[in-house]
């Protein structure tokens, strides 16, 4: 850990600390925005996924195929740079590509992968997150929750969920011109920049392409279709496949040929997909008691890069 030191001289109880470097550089980066009535702290980064270096270096050593690198392409404006990390919504953090989240309890998908990390790197995971006050526990052998230790700011007390969103975003309550320092969030802006946690975002974002699809029985072969589906899933997981069924009947009953008896090749089998994937993008727009939001905007960048 660095001897470098975040002195700050307001009376914000984040910036009060002269805390030791852990993304110090950072922290003093986020900037306020508001989100319906709430104020709020964001990083709103730097690059998309696929203007990093590691993103080559794996599209180069084959590791990441031609395919999904065109999905995370064209994926990664409808969610966030690389390196994002907010504290403005309903969640208690928000960061990276997919922007996952530590939710009002503490767990959600970014422990999850905070978790894969911790496994995967863990001299990193100690460096990154656990000098500078962040810790996981598995709840029940099963969920994964994140924690935010600190001194001063929490009195050595680990908080989470709900105190932990407080803490975020407390003193984010007007646009500014000075900038709030904010010694929780920055460790996850430093992190999100390491080549390691990069490359786990690339693969996660693989894994993801084929969870997402795997729910609506691996139907759609072109990019755009699977392309689609994953921002359906990234977004409201719990409505991929409940969609896809209202629309599949749809679709079946205005004519359309069964998905069992589309052609294999590719070229033949598109016009059969973006049929299908219009009225499923229709129903998406609807869908489920909270529809996904922008839903129209995003198939159509979606299909001005995929089409």
């Amino acid at each position: 850990m660095s001897n470098q030191r975040c002195i700050t001289e307001d009376s914000h109880p984040v910036t009060q600390i002269k805390d030791f470097d852990c993304g110090c550089k950072y922290s003093t980066q986020f900037e306020t925005t508001r989100y319906k009535q709430k104020y709020g702290p964001i990083y709103k980064g730097t690059k998309y996924l696929h203007e990093t270096d590691i993103f080559k270096l794996m599209l180069n050593d084959g590791s990441l195929s031609n395919e999904y690198a065109l999905i995370i392409e064209a994926m990664a404006p409808n969610e966030a740079r690389y390196d994002a990390v907010q504290a403005y919504d309903s969640e208690a953090v928000t960061a990276g590509a997919m922007q996952k989240t530590i939710n009002s309890i503490g767990t959600g998908e970014l422990p999850v992968q905070m978790k894969k990390f911790k496994d995967n790197y863990p001299l990193e995971f100690k460096k990154y997150f656990e000098n500078c006050g962040w810790s996981l526990q598995v709840k029940n052998n099963k969920e994964v929750q994140a924690f935010f230790t600190h001194e001063r700011l929490t009195q050595g007390k680990p908080i989470t969920g709900r105190e932990l969103k407080a803490l975020c975003r407390h003193g984010y309550t007007s646009y500014t011109r000075t900038p709030i320092p904010n010694i929780p969030l920055a460790p996850f802006v430093a992190t999100m920049k390491s080549s390691n946690y990069v490359r786990l975002q690339i693969t996660d974002f693989i894994e993801r392409i084929k969870l997402a699809n795997n729910k609506v029985d691996n139907s759609f072969k072109t990019s755009l279709g699977m392309a689609f589906v994953l921002d359906y899933d990234v977004n409201r997981p719990a409505y991929v496949q409940g969609a896809f069924r209202k629309a599949l009947n749809e679709y079946i009953r205005s004519g359309g040929i069964p998905i069992q008896n589309w052609p294999s090749n590719i070229n033949e089998r598109k016009n059969y997909e973006y049929k299908l994937l219009d009225i499923y993008a229709r129903h998406r727009e609807t869908y489920g008691g909270q529809p996904m939001t922008n839903s129209k905007s995003r198939y159509k960048h979606l299909k001005e890069i995929l089409k």
